[in-house]
């Protein structure tokens, strides 16, 4: 693609499309960082790769990233800085994602879940997608505007209490 500018690439793409990109240039560069901090040493990952293979991985990502820095170039953009509100709504709501994968109702595309197993599963993981969802809400939400929220207080003394019927009823063990 030598010779092609900046704008007759954005030219060529809807504000959508830009968008996504520039996304996931920043999305691809956290990765990236992430991958060098499991490489470093005195990490909290296991030190279970040997130095000479982490060598070699190191001057992949270092090519990874050269690349990354070329499509840059090439949207003539640079990733913005990253919102710690946006980046912590992100990940608040992949984990609540993750947890509504794992209710019963959902591990059935594994086969059949004992109703039993259900049944003790369903409460926990009920209550840990609502309270990923009102992280990723709180954390949508600008400073200010989390007083206004009518969702109970993330407070650590909530737990799952069985209903019975499968449910999830919330007590509070504080005050």
């Amino acid at each position: 693609m030598p010779g092609e500018t900046a704008a007759t690439v954005r030219g060529l793409l809807t504000e959508p499309q830009e968008r996504a990109l520039v996304t996931g240039v920043r999305r691809l560069r956290d990765t990236l960082d992430e991958l060098e901090r499991l490489l470093a040493v005195g990490t909290d990952a296991a030190p279970d790769i040997d130095p000479a293979d982490a060598f070699v991985l190191r001057e992949a990502i270092a090519d990874l990233r050269d690349r990354l820095v070329a499509l840059s170039r090439l949207l003539g953009v640079e990733a913005p800085p990253r919102s710690a509100r946006r980046a912590f709504a992100a990940l608040a709501s992949a984990a609540w994602t993750v947890a509504e994968d794992l209710h019963p109702r959902k591990l059935t595309r594994y086969g059949a879940v004992h109703s039993e197993a259900a049944r003790l599963l369903a409460p926990h993981l009920e209550a840990l997608a609502a309270g990923f969802l009102r992280l990723t809400q709180r954390g949508e939400r600008p400073s200010g505007a989390t007083a206004a929220v009518d969702t109970p207080p993330l407070d650590g003394r909530e737990h799952p209490e069985e209903d019975g019927n499968g449910g999830a009823e919330r007590r509070s063990t504080g005050p």
